[in-house]
C-alpha cells in the first residue's frame, strides 16, 4: 500500500513539475529598436488667429521600441517635427504681407495589436487592436500680436488595424530584363498597411478669450502662463492616420523600411476651429535586439 502511495505521489509530482516547466516556456519574442527620419508637407489652420492655411515642408525624427510575439505586437514611439510655415493667400498674392510661423509638433504613442489568424490566407496576415496618441503643438508668429504664441495638446484613443503581405522569396535564380541579368537571392520582405481611426478625442486648447487673462505685471509676465491660463478642455474632434510601409530584412535580423505616413486631426469650435495634416516620406532603420 505504501509503495502504491509513493508511486502515485511521485507521478503527481512529476506531472506538476512538467506543467510548471511547460508554463514557464517563454514565447518566441522579437524586439526592435527603430530610428526614423522623414520629410514632407504639413498644413495647419487655426480660426482663432487667422482663417488662412499655413503650409510648410516639415522635418521629422522618430524613435520606437517594438515587441512582437505570436500573440501580440506592442509599440512605443516618440516623434518630433519642426517647420517654418507660411500662409497661403488663395486669391491675392502679396509677398510683402506674408509672415512665417514657427511650428513644432511632438507625439508620444502606444499601440497594441493582436493577430487574427482565422482571416489569414496565403501570404496575407491581419491584425487588430488599439492605440493611444498624445500630441503637443507649439506655434509662434510675431505678426499676430497678442495671439503670437499658440500651444495646444490633443489626446486620442484610436482603433487600429494592420494588413501585412509577405513579399519574400526563398529560391535562388537568375532574372533577365533586356540584356541585364540579375542573380536573385532568398530575401525576406513585407508590405504593410496600417490605418487608425479616433474613437475618443480630447484636446486642451487656448480659448483666445483675453478678458480672462491674469494681470500683466511688468517683469513678472510669463507668456506661457498667459497662454495656459486661457486654455480649456474639450472632448470633441476627429483624427485619422495611416502608414504604408515596405520593409526588407537583413541576414542578421535587422531591417530597413521606406514608408508613406499620413496624419490628420481636427478640433471644432465656433470661433477657433483647428485643423492639421501632415504627409511624410520616412526612412527607418530597425535594429533587432537579441536580448
Amino acid at each position: 500500500m505504501k509503495s502504491i502511495l509513493m508511486a502515485f505521489s511521485l507521478a503527481a509530482a512529476l506531472q506538476m513539475n512538467g506543467q510548471a516547466e511547460e508554463a514557464t516556456i517563454p514565447l518566441e519574442v522579437t524586439r526592435f529598436f527603430s530610428s526614423s527620419l522623414a520629410v514632407g508637407p504639413a498644413t495647419f489652420r487655426d480660426f482663432a488667429t487667422s482663417p488662412l492655411f499655413y503650409r510648410s515642408t516639415a522635418l521629422s525624427a522618430n524613435i520606437a521600441w517594438t515587441k512582437m510575439t505570436d500573440r501580440y505586437e506592442r509599440k512605443w514611439s516618440l516623434r518630433t517635427s519642426i517647420a517654418s510655415a507660411k500662409p497661403v493667400l488663395p486669391e491675392l498674392e502679396l509677398t510683402g504681407q506674408k509672415t512665417s510661423a514657427l511650428f513644432s509638433s511632438s507625439d508620444i504613442a502606444y499601440q497594441q495589436l493582436r493577430p487574427w489568424p482565422r482571416f489569414n490566407k496565403g501570404k496575407w496576415s491581419y491584425f487588430l487592436g488599439g492605440a493611444g496618441v498624445t500630441t503637443l503643438n507649439f506655434r509662434m508668429n510675431q505678426a499676430l500680436g497678442n495671439s503670437a504664441v499658440g500651444i495646444e495638446a490633443f489626446f486620442n484613443v484610436m482603433a487600429a488595424g494592420k494588413v501585412s503581405y509577405d513579399l519574400s522569396h526563398e529560391k535562388t535564380g537568375t532574372r533577365k530584363f533586356l540584356w541585364i541579368k540579375r542573380e536573385m537571392k532568398p530575401t525576406t520582405r513585407a508590405l504593410l498597411l496600417q490605418f487608425n481611426i479616433g474613437l475618443l478625442n480630447a484636446n486642451y486648447r487656448q480659448a483666445y478669450d483675453y478678458k480672462g487673462f491674469p494681470e500683466v505685471n511688468g517683469a513678472k509676465l510669463n507668456p506661457f502662463n498667459l497662454v495656459l491660463n486661457s486654455s480649456a478642455w474639450a472632448v470633441n474632434g476627429t483624427r485619422f492616420s495611416s502608414e504604408l510601409e515596405f520593409r526588407r530584412y537583413q541576414a542578421g535580423g535587422n531591417a530597413v523600411s521606406w514608408s508613406y505616413v499620413w496624419d490628420a486631426l481636427s478640433a471644432p469650435g465656433r470661433e477657433h476651429l483647428f485643423q492639421m495634416s501632415a504627409h511624410r516620406i520616412q526612412l527607418t532603420l530597425h535594429f533587432n535586439r537579441k536580448k
